[in-house]
């Protein structure tokens, strides 16, 4: 928290501001750049991994966010007879958009390999997505679904 006035002009930019990092206590520092490398490294572990594969599949990649954490949502979701490959960004940057592309992961991860179509699913994360999330962010996203040949 603040020990003086927030400046007027950071409190236009965000009205709810309520911490001041230059207020912060060393151990505050060292307990929050503890927390942004935990989220960065909890965002790395909803990647897929560099060089996938899968029956019929090779799929390679590569991820470096702008920084510790990041709005890009990168995944790829094995499915019945072929897979799904989804390549997003939500707005914004660093924590708060890093959370956001958590809670695609899970939708994602949970909706498309039940064997429900393919639009029904989008459209159900669509509408869970923008009810859990503040008005300001929204995310654009690629979904594209890819059958094993002969299948």
């Amino acid at each position: 928290m603040c020990h003086e006035p927030i400046e007027t002009e950071r409190l236009l930019v965000d009205p709810l501001l309520c911490n001041c990092l230059d207020h912060l206590s060393k151990a505050e520092q060292t307990a929050l750049e503890r927390d942004l490398n935990l989220a960065g490294e909890v965002q790395r572990k909803l990647l897929p991994p560099p060089d996938l594969k899968l029956p019929g599949w090779e799929i390679s990649n590569y991820y470096l966010p702008y920084r510790v954490a990041s709005g890009d949502y990168c995944d790829v979701i094995p499915a019945a007879h072929g897979l799904y490959a989804l390549l997003g960004d939500v707005s914004g940057k660093g924590v708060a958009a890093s959370m956001l592309v958590a809670t695609l992961h899970g939708l994602f991860r949970t909706l498309l390999p039940d064997g429900c179509d393919l639009g029904c699913s989008l459209e159900r994360a669509n509408r869970i997505f923008c009810e859990s999330t503040v008005t300001s962010h929204y995310a654009t996203l690629v979904c594209v679904g890819a059958q094993e040949s002969g299948t």
